[in-house]
């Protein structure tokens, strides 16, 4: 659903179109990951939790991938169905949803991350930088598109 509403267009066909697009370059991440999984994880000294992450998450994104392409294929050349999902995914309510739903999530996130911090750092140091990257790549997407969006609107 992020994906969806990230990727925009002038019109809903070229919003379909780029989905489209944007779900085959997730095809092909999840391809890479499936690859990695027969080619590099058989064998390696790896925990049985990353060879199920390998799999999961590469067949997961795949499974999504795929299931997008359908969808903007079929929208795309259906127009009664075209018509019905057009007005649901620009109807101001749905959006005003999306957009609030995304607020607190990254509320949440970004303060759980936070707490998180104080728990990982006397026992392990690499875990703490990861999310200690994480919570300023936040910060600075933020800082970014408040700065892009102020201009633009």
């Amino acid at each position: 659903m992020a994906l969806i509403k990230m990727i925009g267009g002038k019109d809903y066909t070229q919003q379909l179109k780029n989905q489209r697009l944007a779900s085959i370059g997730l095809l092909l991440v999840g391809i890479v990951g499936i690859v990695c999984y027969f080619t590099l994880v058989p064998g390696s000294a790896l925990e049985d939790f990353t060879k199920g992450f390998y799999i999961g998450g590469a067949s997961g994104i795949t499974a999504g991938a795929v299931i997008l392409l359908i969808r903007c294929t079929y929208l795309l050349h259906n127009p009664e169905a075209y018509k019905k999902a057009k007005v649901k995914d620009t109807d101001e309510r749905s959006q005003t949803i999306i957009h609030k739903s995304f607020e607190i999530a990254g509320i949440v996130t970004f303060f759980t991350s936070a707490a998180l911090l104080f728990v990982l750092a006397p026992f392990d140091l690499y875990a703490f930088r990861a999310i200690m990257t994480v919570m300023i790549l936040f910060a600075a997407v933020f800082l970014a598109a408040n700065r892009i969006l102020e201009r633009r609107m």
